[in-house]
């Protein structure tokens, strides 16, 4: 009868032994799996912030790029309605006709 007892005791602190250990390496388990998430959002959050930048990046030079363009129109622009100007002496009738002519001109590029 006590040596059943003994027994059983003994077994019983194995058993808390046991749930112990379980225990603590579940914990473990947890706060690895804690860190495993915080790492990839930290690697997530790096990713889009370089994703956003490159994005950036793009968009100034594409902007860089369409405002030479537009530069380099206009130049023509000036330089087709001057260099009309100067190939005719213009009457009032004229004038009209020739700023009419300029803004079609000026209609057509926009077109193309």
């Amino acid at each position: 009868h006590c040596y059943r007892e003994r027994q059983r005791d003994k077994d019983e602190e194995k058993l808390k032994g046991a749930a112990q250990e379980v225990q603590g390496i579940l914990e473990e388990a947890r706060q690895s799996a804690r860190r495993v998430v915080e790492d990839g959002q930290k690697k997530m959050e790096r990713e889009s912030q370089r994703m956003v930048e490159e994005a950036k990046s793009r968009i100034e030079r594409e902007q860089q790029l369409a405002i030479r363009e537009i530069q380099a129109v206009a130049v023509d622009l000036t330089l087709t309605a001057t260099e009309k100007i100067l190939e005719r002496k213009l009457t009032e009738s004229d004038n009209k006709k020739f700023v009419e002519s300029v803004i079609r001109e000026i209609a057509q590029t926009k077109g193309t």
